[in-house]
């Protein structure tokens, strides 16, 4: 553990000399990648609390970036935010959670959205997967539900996040290539 830089899990070779002198001291520290940007959407603000306090988001990767009473306001905040992940409550007022997956699926398909629903109704399910949603989570759900749909999300970004590193890399040597 490095108190200089904070990180365990790296090897360090800038930390100095050891007080002895014999050579350097190396010191392990963690390489950080950012975290994911989370948005919560509920019409009721005490689930939206829960699910903000109860959950160790950076643990998993993530940090609560906004907050939603319903689709329309989920949507107003996107293109502000730019979340990686929306969690959304399937049943709100104005617009609801499917309907929020769908415009999110036709306008930002990049972003995750996971459903939460206390309705285990098969035709949400359909429409769930046809707007390609990371998981439908039935209320009352527990944290350790949560976290797995969470970290699936999570997978399925770093997949698509290294995809589109290899195209790049491949596009660059084929531009190589060719000249």
């Amino acid at each position: 553990w490095n108190q200089r830089n904070q990180h365990p899990w790296k090897w360090d070779h800038r930390a100095g000399e050891p007080a002895s002198g014999q050579g350097r001291r190396r010191t392990l520290r963690k390489e950080r990648s950012p975290l994911l940007k989370v948005m919560l959407v509920d019409n009721e603000a005490a689930i939206r609390k829960g699910l903000a306090h109860g959950i160790r988001w950076e643990s998993l990767g993530c940090s609560v970036v906004a907050q939603a009473e319903d689709g329309e306001d989920a949507l107003a905040q996107i293109s502000r935010v730019l979340p990686d992940i929306v969690i959304s409550d399937i049943r709100m007022p104005g617009m609801d959670g499917l309907t929020l997956a769908g415009e999110l699926y036709r306008r930002w398909p990049h972003i995750k959205t996971i459903i939460l629903t206390g309705f285990p109704d098969f035709s949400y399910a359909q429409r769930a997967i046809a707007y390609q949603v990371v998981d439908f989570v039935l209320k009352p759900t527990s944290v350790e539900q949560l976290t797995a749909a969470i970290e699936k999300a999570r997978v399925q970004i770093q997949k698509e996040q290294t995809h589109q590193k290899l195209r790049s890399e491949l596009a660059s040597r084929s531009e190589e290539d060719l000249s």
